[in-house]
């Protein structure tokens, strides 16, 4: 069975995979270049970096022809079961508006405002209340 090819204690593998991703400042670029002039292992490893990008780098999708007539199907069908969602939309905020003001007024004509302890109801809340919702 063949070694893993990354030791994550090497600096100078992490410099090498650096390298493939962003160029290297003068030092770190000397650095690389003693570190391959001195170890097989770390050429060996940048030749199939290498190898394995120019490969990965010829790869590409091929178009599917079908995508847009699936998407423009799929969203026909969902339209299909938001339609009435949209449609009651109006109907639904307009109730729940109404619910608002109601709740509200009711709120107001039994404390005669609506502060927050009002809207909360802690003004109308007893000690004993308080304890038995506690337990």
């Amino acid at each position: 069975m063949a070694q893993p090819l990354h030791h994550p204690n090497d600096p100078d593998l992490d410099l090498l995979l650096q390298s493939f991703d962003a160029p290297l400042d003068a030092n770190q670029r000397r650095t690389l270049d003693t570190a391959l002039a001195q170890r097989a292992d770390l050429r060996t490893q940048q030749q199939q970096y290498q190898t394995l990008r120019q490969a990965l780098a010829g790869l590409r999708t091929a178009p599917d022809a079908d995508f847009a007539g699936r998407v423009m199907a799929r969203v026909a069908e969902q339209r299909h079961y938001l339609a009435p969602v949209v449609r009651l939309w109006p109907l639904v905020a307009v109730a729940a508006s109404v619910a608002l003001v109601l709740g509200l007024a009711f709120i107001y004509y039994h404390t005669g405002s609506l502060d927050a302890d009002a809207l909360v109801g802690v003004d109308t809340l007893d000690l004993d209340d308080a304890l038995a919702f506690g337990q």
